[in-house]
């Protein structure tokens, strides 16, 4: 199963935090209640918008200094599967028309 579906997307994004496999999903699903945003199948764009309530759920969580290094981490890998997911479709764009 790809690295980008949904549980598979959601916890590597918690051990992008620093938040364990049991606590991190659960964590990261209660902030995406907090915003407002669906759970679903949550997209990398999702995550940026709940970014400042991942912040204050873990400020609170493990204090500023601490969450201000996780929030980087997370900030690094949103952008690492952003561009990997950008660089599939400009292949998949490619191969279509090469065919």
């Amino acid at each position: 199963m790809p690295e980008n579906t949904t549980p598979d997307l959601t916890k590597r994004l918690a051990r992008a935090m620093g938040l364990s496999e049991s606590l991190g999903p659960e964590f990261i699903r209660r902030a995406f209640l907090d915003a407002g945003e669906s759970f679903d199948a949550p997209s990398v764009q999702q995550f940026e918008r709940v970014l400042p309530f991942l912040e204050a759920r873990l400020t609170v969580f493990v204090g500023a200094s601490d969450a201000k290094s996780r929030l980087t981490r997370l900030r690094e890998e949103l952008a690492a599967i952003a561009s990997k997911d950008v660089a599939r479709a400009v292949t998949k764009d490619a191969n279509l028309d090469a065919n």
